[in-house]
């Protein structure tokens, strides 16, 4: 697919997400039975297009993953994580300076992938199934707002040059979470 999904678009801030500048730490290790285990926690300046918007210095945001991934089988791989994203929003921007960061984001996430890619058939035939799931809470005058989005695709090749893929997407928008956007894509 050559599109982003509606979830990016309407809770993760757009096309580049959440992109600011920052400090990022990664830690990686060997868990029981062959998996395979990654968290990253980030610290953001606190702004980033529509998601986090700071008024004040100490308005960063934070971002925290964990990841966990396991050989299958010799051809097939899961890789399943959760995501926990927290800043301040514009909400407050018309207000007295004294309440301009007491509105918050908080974006809590869950996403899987499967592969399956067999070794000797590798460039002819290969699967890639994904899914993530995000919920947002976003607090705004004069109620805050609870919005979820979704989507999940598959993608099969079928010979070295000929893939078919599939994708639904569900999305509730971050500041009118009764406004849904759904679409499906075929290629």
């Amino acid at each position: 697919m050559d599109d982003r999904p509606l979830v990016t678009e309407n809770l993760v801030g757009g096309e580049d997400g959440i992109d600011d500048a920052g400090i990022s730490v990664m830690r990686a290790f060997q868990g029981p039975k062959g998996l395979y285990i990654e968290g990253t926690g980030q610290v953001f300046r606190g702004d980033s297009d529509e998601l986090f918007k700071s008024v004040r210095r100490e308005d960063v945001s934070t971002v925290g993953h964990l990841r966990a991934y396991k050989d299958i089988t010799e051809s097939t791989n899961l890789d399943i994580g959760g995501s926990y994203s927290r800043g301040h929003n514009d909400a407050g921007l018309l207000l007295a300076p004294q309440f301009q960061n007491d509105f918050v984001t908080n974006l809590y996430g869950v996403d899987a992938t499967l592969r399956w890619k067999p070794l000797r058939r590798a460039i002819y035939h290969s699967f890639v199934g994904r899914t993530e799931l995000i919920w947002s809470d976003r607090q705004q005058l004069p109620s805050a707002q609870h919005a979820f989005g979704m989507y999940a695709s598959g993608d099969y090749q079928l010979a070295r040059r000929w893939f078919v893929g599939a994708r639904y997407d569900h999305s509730e928008r971050s500041r009118e979470a009764s406004l849904v956007d759904k679409g499906d894509r075929w290629c």
